[in-house]
Protein backbone atom coordinates (compact mmCIF):
# COMPACT_ATOMS: atom_id res chain seq x y z
CA UNK A 1 0.00 0.00 0.00
CA UNK A 2 0.85 3.85 -0.35
CA UNK A 3 0.26 5.57 2.12
CA UNK A 4 0.89 9.84 2.18
CA UNK A 5 3.91 8.96 0.28
CA UNK A 6 5.40 5.87 2.16
CA UNK A 7 5.44 2.70 0.20
CA UNK A 8 4.98 -0.55 2.49
CA UNK A 9 4.09 -4.67 1.67
CA UNK A 10 1.10 -5.32 4.06
CA UNK A 11 0.17 -8.20 3.42
CA UNK A 12 2.68 -11.36 1.89
CA UNK A 13 1.65 -14.79 0.74
CA UNK A 14 -1.51 -16.14 2.68
CA UNK A 15 -1.44 -13.62 4.93
CA UNK A 16 -4.01 -11.22 5.77
CA UNK A 17 -4.12 -7.62 7.11
CA UNK A 18 -7.27 -5.41 8.45
CA UNK A 19 -7.55 -1.52 8.54
CA UNK A 20 -9.71 1.80 7.56
CA UNK A 21 -9.00 3.18 4.06
CA UNK A 22 -7.60 7.12 3.87
CA UNK A 23 -7.68 9.02 1.10
CA UNK A 24 -5.30 9.15 -1.49
CA UNK A 25 -4.08 5.48 -0.52
CA UNK A 26 -2.95 3.44 -3.49
CA UNK A 27 -3.36 -0.44 -3.14
CA UNK A 28 -1.32 -3.00 -5.42
CA UNK A 29 -1.66 -6.54 -5.21
CA UNK A 30 0.48 -8.73 -7.64
CA UNK A 31 0.39 -12.66 -8.44
CA UNK A 32 3.61 -14.04 -6.19
CA UNK A 33 5.21 -14.91 -10.16
CA UNK A 34 4.84 -11.48 -11.53
CA UNK A 35 5.55 -8.64 -8.61
CA UNK A 36 7.83 -6.52 -10.17
CA UNK A 37 10.77 -5.55 -7.61
CA UNK A 38 12.04 -2.40 -8.92
CA UNK A 39 8.63 0.34 -9.90
CA UNK A 40 8.65 3.20 -7.78
CA UNK A 41 5.60 3.32 -6.01
CA UNK A 42 5.43 7.53 -5.48
CA UNK A 43 4.26 7.73 -9.35
CA UNK A 44 1.26 8.76 -9.92
CA UNK A 45 -1.24 5.66 -9.91
CA UNK A 46 -1.34 5.51 -13.96
CA UNK A 47 2.77 5.62 -14.22
CA UNK A 48 2.49 2.63 -11.39
CA UNK A 49 0.55 0.65 -14.04
CA UNK A 50 2.77 1.18 -16.82
CA UNK A 51 5.97 0.77 -15.12
CA UNK A 52 4.34 -2.82 -13.78
CA UNK A 53 3.37 -3.61 -17.52
CA UNK A 54 6.95 -2.70 -18.62
CA UNK A 55 7.90 -5.23 -15.94
CA UNK A 56 6.04 -8.15 -16.91
CA UNK A 57 7.05 -7.56 -20.60
CA UNK A 58 10.48 -8.26 -19.48
CA UNK A 59 9.50 -11.00 -17.27
CA UNK A 60 7.58 -13.16 -19.64
CA UNK A 61 5.38 -15.00 -16.88
CA UNK A 62 3.62 -18.69 -17.56
CA UNK A 63 0.45 -16.81 -16.14
CA UNK A 64 -0.67 -14.24 -13.83
CA UNK A 65 -2.21 -11.08 -13.02
CA UNK A 66 -2.00 -7.82 -10.75
CA UNK A 67 -4.75 -5.39 -9.67
CA UNK A 68 -4.05 -2.06 -8.80
CA UNK A 69 -7.04 -0.27 -6.86
CA UNK A 70 -6.99 4.15 -5.64
CA UNK A 71 -9.31 5.11 -2.95
CA UNK A 72 -10.77 8.38 -3.46
CA UNK A 73 -14.13 8.76 -1.18
CA UNK A 74 -17.15 11.55 -2.53
CA UNK A 75 -18.52 13.80 0.09
CA UNK A 76 -20.17 12.01 3.21
CA UNK A 77 -23.64 12.59 4.16
CA UNK A 78 -24.80 14.10 6.88
CA UNK A 79 -25.80 10.60 8.39
CA UNK A 80 -23.09 8.68 8.90
CA UNK A 81 -23.11 4.88 9.70
CA UNK A 82 -22.64 3.71 13.26
CA UNK A 83 -19.23 2.11 13.97
CA UNK A 84 -19.51 -1.81 14.28
CA UNK A 85 -16.97 -4.99 14.13
CA UNK A 86 -18.24 -6.50 10.71
CA UNK A 87 -15.76 -9.14 9.22
CA UNK A 88 -13.64 -8.68 6.11
CA UNK A 89 -12.34 -11.56 3.88
CA UNK A 90 -11.92 -13.60 6.93
CA UNK A 91 -12.78 -13.89 10.33
CA UNK A 92 -9.10 -12.76 11.50
CA UNK A 93 -9.97 -9.21 9.64
CA UNK A 94 -12.33 -6.94 11.23
CA UNK A 95 -12.84 -2.98 9.69
CA UNK A 96 -13.49 -0.46 12.28
CA UNK A 97 -15.07 2.40 10.82
CA UNK A 98 -16.63 2.63 7.72
CA UNK A 99 -19.13 4.82 5.75
CA UNK A 100 -21.62 3.97 3.12
CA UNK A 101 -19.13 4.70 0.35
CA UNK A 102 -15.92 3.21 2.02
CA UNK A 103 -18.43 0.29 2.22
CA UNK A 104 -19.41 0.14 -1.30
CA UNK A 105 -15.34 0.75 -2.46
CA UNK A 106 -14.85 -2.16 -0.34
CA UNK A 107 -16.95 -4.17 -1.64
CA UNK A 108 -15.69 -3.18 -5.25
CA UNK A 109 -12.38 -3.97 -3.65
CA UNK A 110 -13.08 -7.35 -2.59
CA UNK A 111 -14.78 -8.46 -5.80
CA UNK A 112 -11.38 -7.44 -7.68
CA UNK A 113 -9.67 -9.19 -5.26
CA UNK A 114 -11.53 -12.27 -5.84
CA UNK A 115 -10.94 -11.93 -9.22
CA UNK A 116 -7.45 -11.70 -9.16
CA UNK A 117 -7.42 -14.78 -6.99
CA UNK A 118 -9.69 -16.39 -9.93
CA UNK A 119 -7.33 -15.30 -12.12
CA UNK A 120 -4.61 -17.02 -10.12
CA UNK A 121 -5.85 -20.48 -10.15
CA UNK A 122 -6.54 -20.16 -13.35
CA UNK A 123 -2.80 -19.26 -14.00
CA UNK A 124 -1.95 -21.81 -11.55
CA UNK A 125 -4.11 -24.62 -13.81
CA UNK A 126 -2.40 -23.35 -17.05
CA UNK A 127 0.73 -23.41 -15.90
CA UNK A 128 -0.17 -27.27 -14.56
CA UNK A 129 -1.18 -28.18 -17.84
CA UNK A 130 1.57 -26.64 -19.32
CA UNK A 131 3.96 -28.85 -17.62
CA UNK A 132 1.84 -31.70 -17.72
CA UNK A 133 2.00 -31.59 -21.90
CA UNK A 134 5.87 -31.07 -21.21
CA UNK A 135 5.84 -34.53 -18.81
CA UNK A 136 3.85 -36.07 -21.71
CA UNK A 137 5.95 -34.81 -24.38
CA UNK A 138 9.04 -36.08 -22.43
CA UNK A 139 7.96 -39.64 -21.40
CA UNK A 140 6.94 -40.00 -25.24
CA UNK A 141 10.44 -39.50 -26.30
CA UNK A 142 11.87 -41.49 -24.05
CA UNK A 143 9.39 -44.70 -24.38
CA UNK A 144 10.58 -43.69 -28.34
CA UNK A 145 14.31 -44.04 -27.81
CA UNK A 146 13.93 -47.23 -25.95
CA UNK A 147 11.80 -48.96 -28.33
CA UNK A 148 13.96 -47.75 -31.28
CA UNK A 149 17.29 -48.90 -29.34
CA UNK A 150 15.01 -52.52 -28.21
CA UNK A 151 14.21 -52.64 -32.21
CA UNK A 152 18.03 -52.24 -33.30
CA UNK A 153 18.75 -55.14 -31.00
CA UNK A 154 16.52 -57.19 -32.38
CA UNK A 155 17.34 -61.14 -32.04
CA UNK A 156 21.38 -60.13 -31.65
CA UNK A 157 20.54 -59.81 -28.61
CA UNK A 158 17.26 -60.10 -27.10
CA UNK A 159 18.07 -60.17 -23.07
CA UNK A 160 19.30 -56.36 -23.91
CA UNK A 161 16.45 -55.59 -25.94
CA UNK A 162 13.78 -56.98 -22.99
CA UNK A 163 15.82 -55.21 -20.36
CA UNK A 164 15.15 -51.83 -22.92
CA UNK A 165 11.50 -52.62 -23.10
CA UNK A 166 11.68 -53.00 -19.25
CA UNK A 167 12.98 -49.32 -18.88
CA UNK A 168 10.35 -47.75 -20.97
CA UNK A 169 7.32 -49.69 -19.14
CA UNK A 170 9.07 -48.53 -16.12
CA UNK A 171 8.75 -44.87 -17.00
CA UNK A 172 5.02 -45.53 -18.05
CA UNK A 173 4.14 -46.78 -15.08
CA UNK A 174 6.25 -44.34 -12.91
CA UNK A 175 4.39 -41.34 -15.22
CA UNK A 176 1.09 -43.12 -15.08
CA UNK A 177 0.45 -41.55 -11.58
CA UNK A 178 1.06 -37.94 -12.51
CA UNK A 179 -2.55 -37.61 -14.90
CA UNK A 180 -5.86 -37.74 -14.41
CA UNK A 181 -7.23 -41.64 -15.16
CA UNK A 182 -10.10 -40.00 -17.33
CA UNK A 183 -7.33 -37.43 -19.16
CA UNK A 184 -6.37 -38.56 -22.98
CA UNK A 185 -2.91 -38.33 -22.09
CA UNK A 186 -3.31 -41.39 -19.06
CA UNK A 187 -5.37 -43.18 -21.90
CA UNK A 188 -2.44 -42.85 -24.42
CA UNK A 189 0.23 -43.71 -21.87
CA UNK A 190 -1.84 -46.99 -20.59
CA UNK A 191 -2.39 -48.26 -25.11
CA UNK A 192 1.63 -47.36 -24.91
CA UNK A 193 2.03 -49.54 -21.85
CA UNK A 194 -0.07 -52.40 -23.66
CA UNK A 195 2.26 -52.58 -26.36
CA UNK A 196 5.49 -52.45 -24.62
CA UNK A 197 4.10 -55.05 -22.46
CA UNK A 198 3.75 -56.88 -26.38
CA UNK A 199 7.09 -56.33 -27.15
CA UNK A 200 8.99 -57.92 -23.99
CA UNK A 201 7.18 -60.61 -24.13
CA UNK A 202 7.81 -61.30 -27.82
CA UNK A 203 11.39 -60.30 -26.50
CA UNK A 204 11.36 -62.75 -23.28
CA UNK A 205 9.84 -65.78 -25.08
CA UNK A 206 6.92 -65.49 -23.34
CA UNK A 207 4.22 -68.20 -24.58
CA UNK A 208 0.89 -67.52 -23.34
CA UNK A 209 -1.73 -70.52 -23.10
CA UNK A 210 -4.68 -70.33 -23.32
CA UNK A 211 -5.61 -74.13 -23.03
CA UNK A 212 -2.81 -76.78 -23.39
CA UNK A 213 -3.86 -80.14 -24.94
CA UNK A 214 -5.35 -82.88 -22.62
CA UNK A 215 -2.90 -85.51 -22.63
CA UNK A 216 -4.03 -87.88 -19.93
CA UNK A 217 -6.93 -88.75 -17.56
CA UNK A 218 -7.05 -91.20 -14.77
CA UNK A 219 -10.45 -91.53 -15.12
CA UNK A 220 -9.89 -93.16 -18.50
CA UNK A 221 -8.54 -95.92 -16.01
CA UNK A 222 -9.70 -95.25 -12.56
CA UNK A 223 -12.62 -92.65 -12.04
CA UNK A 224 -11.99 -90.71 -8.67
CA UNK A 225 -8.46 -90.90 -8.41
CA UNK A 226 -5.98 -88.24 -8.15
CA UNK A 227 -2.02 -87.62 -8.09
CA UNK A 228 0.64 -85.46 -6.99
CA UNK A 229 4.15 -86.60 -8.46
CA UNK A 230 4.96 -89.09 -11.73
CA UNK A 231 7.86 -90.28 -13.27
CA UNK A 232 9.34 -90.11 -17.11
CA UNK A 233 11.53 -93.29 -17.92
CA UNK A 234 12.68 -93.96 -21.51
CA UNK A 235 8.62 -93.88 -23.18
CA UNK A 236 6.87 -94.75 -20.09
CA UNK A 237 5.19 -92.29 -17.18
CA UNK A 238 4.68 -93.54 -14.21
CA UNK A 239 2.09 -91.85 -12.14
CA UNK A 240 1.09 -92.41 -8.25
CA UNK A 241 -2.83 -92.22 -7.43
CA UNK A 242 -2.49 -90.96 -4.05
CA UNK A 243 -6.40 -90.81 -3.73
CA UNK A 244 -7.29 -94.31 -4.80
CA UNK A 245 -3.69 -96.04 -3.69
CA UNK A 246 -3.26 -97.08 -7.10
CA UNK A 247 -0.34 -96.71 -9.68
CA UNK A 248 -0.21 -96.18 -13.29
CA UNK A 249 1.91 -96.39 -15.92
CA UNK A 250 1.36 -94.61 -19.34
CA UNK A 251 3.24 -94.86 -22.47
CA UNK A 252 3.90 -91.35 -24.19
CA UNK A 253 3.99 -93.06 -27.65
CA UNK A 254 0.34 -94.68 -27.40
CA UNK A 255 -1.72 -93.04 -24.32
CA UNK A 256 -2.90 -97.07 -23.53
CA UNK A 257 -2.77 -96.54 -19.44
CA UNK A 258 -2.56 -100.17 -17.53
CA UNK A 259 -3.22 -99.89 -13.78
CA UNK A 260 0.02 -101.61 -12.41
CA UNK A 261 -0.49 -102.05 -8.68
CA UNK A 262 -2.79 -101.05 -5.52
CA UNK A 263 -1.77 -100.28 -1.88
CA UNK A 264 -3.34 -98.39 0.74
CA UNK A 265 0.37 -97.29 1.45
CA UNK A 266 0.15 -95.42 -1.91
CA UNK A 267 -2.10 -92.74 -0.56
CA UNK A 268 1.33 -91.69 1.20
CA UNK A 269 3.75 -91.18 -1.25
CA UNK A 270 5.36 -87.40 -1.80
CA UNK A 271 7.78 -88.63 -4.32
CA UNK A 272 8.58 -91.16 -7.17
CA UNK A 273 11.43 -92.32 -9.50
CA UNK A 274 12.32 -95.44 -11.30
CA UNK A 275 15.51 -97.33 -12.18
CA UNK A 276 15.28 -100.46 -15.52
CA UNK A 277 12.02 -102.47 -14.30
CA UNK A 278 12.28 -100.95 -10.68
CA UNK A 279 9.86 -98.59 -9.25
CA UNK A 280 10.85 -96.35 -5.91
CA UNK A 281 8.14 -94.31 -4.13
CA UNK A 282 8.61 -92.21 -1.28
CA UNK A 283 6.00 -92.98 1.35
CA UNK A 284 7.43 -91.14 4.07
CA UNK A 285 10.72 -90.23 6.20
CA UNK A 286 9.42 -92.83 8.77
CA UNK A 287 8.35 -95.34 6.03
CA UNK A 288 11.51 -95.41 3.69
CA UNK A 289 11.10 -95.85 0.26
CA UNK A 290 8.80 -98.76 -1.43
CA UNK A 291 9.03 -100.72 -4.50
CA UNK A 292 5.23 -101.40 -6.32
CA UNK A 293 4.69 -104.20 -4.00
CA UNK A 294 4.75 -101.66 -1.42
CA UNK A 295 7.81 -103.17 0.24
CA UNK A 296 10.54 -101.08 1.84
CA UNK A 297 13.32 -101.63 0.05
CA UNK A 298 15.28 -97.81 1.72
CA UNK A 299 15.24 -97.13 5.15
CA UNK A 300 14.10 -95.61 7.37
CA UNK A 301 17.37 -94.57 8.43
CA UNK A 302 18.98 -92.79 11.60
CA UNK A 303 20.21 -90.44 9.76
CA UNK A 304 17.54 -88.87 8.07
CA UNK A 305 16.52 -85.60 8.48
CA UNK A 306 13.39 -85.27 6.25
CA UNK A 307 13.60 -86.78 3.10
CA UNK A 308 11.56 -84.57 0.50
CA UNK A 309 12.74 -86.04 -3.01
CA UNK A 310 14.37 -89.15 -4.60
CA UNK A 311 15.63 -89.49 -7.97
CA UNK A 312 17.24 -92.83 -9.72
CA UNK A 313 20.42 -91.75 -12.07
CA UNK A 314 22.88 -94.72 -13.53
CA UNK A 315 21.38 -97.80 -11.40
CA UNK A 316 21.68 -95.63 -7.68
CA UNK A 317 18.72 -94.02 -6.25
CA UNK A 318 19.46 -90.52 -4.26
CA UNK A 319 17.86 -89.32 -1.72
CA UNK A 320 17.73 -85.28 -1.15
CA UNK A 321 17.58 -84.26 2.56
CA UNK A 322 16.75 -81.25 4.25
CA UNK A 323 19.41 -81.58 6.85
CA UNK A 324 22.03 -80.73 3.99
CA UNK A 325 22.62 -84.18 2.93
CA UNK A 326 22.18 -86.03 -0.49
CA UNK A 327 22.13 -89.58 0.02
CA UNK A 328 23.13 -92.54 -2.46
CA UNK A 329 21.89 -95.45 -1.99
CA UNK A 330 24.11 -97.69 -4.77
CA UNK A 331 22.28 -100.49 -6.73
CA UNK A 332 23.30 -103.96 -6.71
CA UNK A 333 22.40 -106.64 -9.04
CA UNK A 334 19.31 -108.32 -9.27
CA UNK A 335 17.33 -104.92 -7.91
CA UNK A 336 19.32 -104.99 -4.51
CA UNK A 337 20.36 -101.83 -3.05
CA UNK A 338 23.51 -101.11 -0.61
CA UNK A 339 24.05 -99.14 1.69
CA UNK A 340 23.71 -94.79 2.15
CA UNK A 341 27.07 -93.47 1.29
CA UNK A 342 26.56 -89.33 1.87
CA UNK A 343 27.28 -88.07 -1.55
CA UNK A 344 28.23 -84.74 -0.83
CA UNK A 345 31.81 -84.67 0.11
CA UNK A 346 32.74 -84.69 4.01
CA UNK A 347 34.51 -81.47 4.35
CA UNK A 348 31.29 -79.84 2.25
CA UNK A 349 28.49 -77.63 4.63
CA UNK A 350 25.55 -76.97 2.48
CA UNK A 351 21.88 -75.10 3.76
CA UNK A 352 19.79 -77.90 2.11
CA UNK A 353 16.92 -76.14 4.44
CA UNK A 354 14.56 -74.81 1.97
CA UNK A 355 15.27 -77.83 -0.62
CA UNK A 356 11.92 -78.96 -1.95
CA UNK A 357 13.16 -81.17 -5.03
CA UNK A 358 16.05 -82.18 -7.22
CA UNK A 359 17.02 -83.52 -11.07
CA UNK A 360 20.15 -85.36 -12.17
CA UNK A 361 22.02 -85.26 -15.80
CA UNK A 362 25.14 -86.46 -14.00
CA UNK A 363 25.20 -83.47 -12.15
CA UNK A 364 22.46 -82.76 -9.25
CA UNK A 365 20.50 -79.81 -9.54
CA UNK A 366 18.58 -78.81 -6.28
CA UNK A 367 15.88 -76.52 -6.53
CA UNK A 368 14.64 -74.12 -3.42
CA UNK A 369 12.42 -71.13 -2.50
CA UNK A 370 14.51 -69.08 -4.37
CA UNK A 371 17.09 -70.55 -6.69
CA UNK A 372 19.03 -73.60 -8.14
CA UNK A 373 22.12 -74.98 -6.82
CA UNK A 374 24.36 -76.80 -9.01
CA UNK A 375 26.47 -80.21 -7.57
CA UNK A 376 28.82 -81.96 -9.81
CA UNK A 377 31.53 -84.22 -8.26
CA UNK A 378 30.16 -84.09 -5.15
CA UNK A 379 30.72 -80.55 -4.43
CA UNK A 380 28.55 -76.93 -5.27
CA UNK A 381 29.58 -75.85 -8.67
CA UNK A 382 29.09 -71.74 -8.70
CA UNK A 383 25.89 -71.28 -10.45
CA UNK A 384 23.25 -68.72 -10.52
CA UNK A 385 20.35 -67.99 -12.80
CA UNK A 386 20.22 -65.06 -15.24
CA UNK A 387 17.57 -62.94 -16.82
CA UNK A 388 15.12 -63.46 -14.70
CA UNK A 389 14.39 -64.51 -10.63
CA UNK A 390 12.12 -67.23 -9.91
CA UNK A 391 8.77 -66.48 -8.11
CA UNK A 392 7.02 -69.52 -6.44
CA UNK A 393 9.38 -72.62 -7.83
CA UNK A 394 7.56 -76.19 -7.31
CA UNK A 395 9.77 -78.55 -9.59
CA UNK A 396 12.56 -78.61 -11.11
CA UNK A 397 12.98 -81.36 -14.48
CA UNK A 398 15.91 -81.93 -16.54
CA UNK A 399 17.68 -85.13 -17.75
CA UNK A 400 21.09 -86.16 -19.82
CA UNK A 401 19.46 -86.02 -23.41
CA UNK A 402 17.96 -81.99 -22.80
CA UNK A 403 20.29 -79.08 -22.55
CA UNK A 404 18.07 -76.95 -20.57
CA UNK A 405 16.44 -76.64 -16.90
CA UNK A 406 12.43 -76.92 -16.46
CA UNK A 407 11.02 -75.35 -13.15
CA UNK A 408 7.35 -75.20 -12.31
CA UNK A 409 5.88 -72.21 -10.97
CA UNK A 410 2.44 -71.31 -9.57
CA UNK A 411 1.76 -69.24 -13.06
CA UNK A 412 4.52 -70.47 -15.56
CA UNK A 413 7.17 -73.16 -16.38
CA UNK A 414 10.24 -70.93 -16.88
CA UNK A 415 13.47 -72.20 -18.85
CA UNK A 416 16.82 -71.71 -18.54
CA UNK A 417 19.80 -73.62 -20.36
CA UNK A 418 22.68 -75.23 -17.85
CA UNK A 419 24.95 -72.14 -17.81
CA UNK A 420 21.86 -70.23 -16.00
CA UNK A 421 21.06 -68.12 -19.17
CA UNK A 422 16.93 -67.93 -19.53
CA UNK A 423 15.43 -69.40 -22.40
CA UNK A 424 11.68 -68.63 -22.45
CA UNK A 425 8.43 -69.24 -20.25
CA UNK A 426 5.00 -70.58 -20.57
CA UNK A 427 2.58 -69.07 -18.99
CA UNK A 428 -0.82 -70.34 -18.03
CA UNK A 429 -3.37 -69.83 -15.04
CA UNK A 430 -3.98 -73.89 -14.46
CA UNK A 431 -0.38 -73.95 -13.36
CA UNK A 432 -1.70 -72.93 -10.26
CA UNK A 433 -3.25 -76.58 -9.66
CA UNK A 434 0.08 -78.51 -11.03
CA UNK A 435 2.44 -80.27 -8.80
CA UNK A 436 4.87 -82.29 -10.82
CA UNK A 437 6.48 -81.88 -14.50
CA UNK A 438 8.69 -83.80 -16.98
CA UNK A 439 9.74 -82.92 -20.69
CA UNK A 440 9.41 -85.47 -23.63
CA UNK A 441 12.61 -85.93 -26.19
CA UNK A 442 10.91 -86.69 -29.03
CA UNK A 443 8.22 -85.37 -29.87
CA UNK A 444 9.27 -82.28 -27.70
CA UNK A 445 6.85 -81.69 -24.93
CA UNK A 446 6.08 -80.15 -21.40
CA UNK A 447 3.85 -83.00 -19.58
CA UNK A 448 2.11 -80.82 -16.70
CA UNK A 449 0.45 -82.81 -13.44
CA UNK A 450 -2.74 -81.22 -12.39
CA UNK A 451 -4.96 -83.62 -10.30
CA UNK A 452 -6.08 -86.02 -11.98
CA UNK A 453 -4.63 -84.71 -15.89
CA UNK A 454 -1.93 -84.52 -17.69
CA UNK A 455 -1.32 -81.92 -20.00
CA UNK A 456 0.68 -81.55 -22.61
CA UNK A 457 2.47 -78.58 -24.18
CA UNK A 458 4.33 -78.37 -27.45
CA UNK A 459 7.43 -76.81 -27.67
CA UNK A 460 8.97 -74.59 -30.51
CA UNK A 461 11.58 -76.37 -32.15
CA UNK A 462 14.46 -73.89 -30.49
CA UNK A 463 13.28 -75.34 -27.11
CA UNK A 464 13.73 -78.67 -27.80
CA UNK A 465 17.04 -79.32 -26.68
Amino acid sequence: VRRDGTTRRIIQGTTSASGIMKEGDVYIACSPSLHPGDVDYTQATDEIARSIGDAFEQQTPDAGSCLIVQYEPHQETANPVQQKTTPFISPHIQTLVATKHQRMTLGIGIVLLIMLGISVVFGNAHRKNILLNQAFASIQETVSKHVTEAESLGTLNEQAAAETLLAAKKSIDEALPVFSPDSDEYKQLETLRKDIESRIRTAQHIYTIEQPDLFFDISWVKNGGTSERFHLSDDTITMVDTKLGSLYTVPVSKKNADLLATNEIFKNVTAITSSGNNIYLLASTETGIIDKNGTTRIGPDEQWGTIVDIEAFGGNIYALDTNGSIGKYTGQEEGGIGEMKQWIAPDISVDLSQARSMSIDGSIWVLDDTSVRKFHNTVPEVFYLKGDLLQSPKQIYTHEEIDNLYILEDNRVIVFDKSGNYQEQYVWEGFKEATDIVVTKDPTKILILAKDKIYGIDLPAQAGK
